[in-house]
């Protein structure tokens, strides 16, 4: 009996340190974005039209630089109502959009998608229900610089008056040192800002408090006005994603 309360013990333990070494890997630098206005680049078909934008519309402020860590993903809470005001019902997602910043020419293996919020039960918004997802597609940056990466996605309507969240996941990465995520100016919001490197969700504005991450990330989309909204269903990134759940 002894020795099997010792071997729970030892197998708690070990799951302790690991999780504890897992989030003390995840350190950053951060400093104010470079002023040089980024480059768009899209991989959706050119001339698309949009009625409206969600997500975060806020100016790019601090590049975060030595926290990406694929495979992981990010995702980044948002109220359709603070920014879609065109459409009075639902609305569609067409393209993500997802600023970084690199420092040479490198390729990204990336997709995104749209969810739905869940509730804890404190009332913070978590990561929900997938509507859809684009995918995995290899971005190849040509340069060093600042890049607006919009990556196109098929999704349905959704309704305007459900919070949402829109998710990045990266695969790999050969840029090195690995890209910048960029937020904006703050303050940081909690429940907002989720982060998995599958270790389990973090709320980094709570992981990094004190103001130690400094905003949102700058995370929107384009969308088209639609009506009626079509009910959540449960999708997959398959496999790759299932990490991660």
């Amino acid at each position: 009996m002894r020795e099997v309360l010792w071997s729970v013990f030892f197998v708690g333990l070990v799951l302790v340190l690991t999780a504890s070494v897992a989030t003390a890997e995840k350190q950053f630098s951060k400093e104010p974005i470079e002023t040089i206005v980024p480059t768009p680049f899209s991989l959706a078909p050119s001339g698309a039209q949009y009625d409206c934008q969600v997500g975060n519309l806020n100016p790019a402020a601090w590049a975060i630089g030595n926290f990406i860590a694929p495979p992981e993903e990010y995702k980044l809470v948002f109220d359709p109502l603070a920014t879609c005001t065109a459409c009075p019902f639902g609305f569609q997602v067409q393209e993500v959009h997802v600023h970084l910043q690199t420092d040479a020419a490198c390729t990204i293996i990336m997709g995104v998608d749209v969810e739905v919020v869940t509730y804890d039960p404190s009332g913070c918004t978590t990561p929900g229900p997938e509507i859809c997802n684009s995918g995995l597609y290899q971005v190849d940056l040509p340069s060093a610089g600042g890049w607006l990466i919009g990556i196109p996605i098929d999704c349905h309507c959704i309704t305007i008056l459900q919070k949402c969240l829109l998710s990045l996941y990266l695969e790999s990465t050969t840029c090195s040192p690995v890209p910048d995520l960029v937020t904006d100016a703050g303050p940081p919001l909690l429940c907002t800002n989720w982060n998995n490197w599958g270790v389990g969700w973090f709320d980094l504005v709570a992981q990094y408090p004190g103001g130690a991450w400094p905003g949102q990330l700058k995370f929107w989309a384009d969308a088209v006005c639609c009506s009626p909204p079509t009910p959540v269903e449960a999708e997959t990134w398959g496999k790759v994603k299932c990490l991660f759940r």
